[in-house]
């Protein structure tokens, strides 16, 4: 193929065979016409790459909400798990191997949480942990407002630890979305130790 210098500024044709642009004398080949602008996204793209760059503005702000959000979850989580043992045992009088039992609908969503993630694989990290986080308000309020049956307690602990186990999966997910290049494992850091501190404080 001939490396003759191409003038792309009223457009140009793009070589099928070659995979890229051809001069007049390649006429022959399969081409189809290209405008100055696809060009340019060509080029713009050859250099950087197909993911989008990030707007830094955009991305302090995220990242500031994220760390929000993430503070006040931590908070949260941890004032629920000191009351749950007086909840148990103020609300139902449960034994020692009723408490033993309350376990295992709390622990069995850990091994649930990753096949409903791939099940909303689709989905955004965004919205799946938004979506958990219904789960835990749902489960919460309910139990905390109405006192339900013991049968139905079970189900909405469950259901309250089904959202928390799909957040904490999913929560370095949206934290490695947010991080600078090169900055992956200290926008994480952060995040956890921020995490961690409001927890301390909830």
């Amino acid at each position: 193929h001939c490396r003759t210098p191409l003038d792309v500024s009223e457009g140009g044709r793009m070589d099928i065979a070659a995979g890229g642009l051809c001069c007049p004398s390649c006429a022959s080949r399969a081409t189809f016409p290209v405008t100055r602008e696809q060009i340019a996204w060509m080029s713009q793209t050859i250099r950087q790459g197909l993911m989008p760059q990030k707007n830094t503005g955009e991305l302090k702000k995220a990242i500031l909400l994220f760390a929000v959000v993430s503070g006040l979850l931590g908070a949260a989580n941890s004032f629920g798990e000191a009351n749950y043992a007086n909840y148990f045992k103020e609300v139902y009088q449960v034994t020692a191997a009723q408490r033993g039992f309350i376990e295992f609908p709390r622990e069995l969503p850990g091994v649930l949480s990753m096949f409903l993630i791939s099940a909303f694989g689709m989905t955004s990290d965004v919205t799946i942990a938004f979506l958990a986080q219904i789960l835990c308000c749902i489960g919460m309020a309910v139990m905390g407002l109405f006192s339900p049956s013991y049968g139905m307690m079970l189900f909405l602990v469950f259901f309250h630890s089904m959202g928390q186990h799909v957040f904490m999966t999913i929560k370095d997910a949206i934290g490695m979305s947010l991080a600078r290049e090169g900055e992956v494992g200290r926008t994480l850091g952060n995040f956890r130790r921020w995490w961690s501190f409001s927890a301390t404080l909830g």
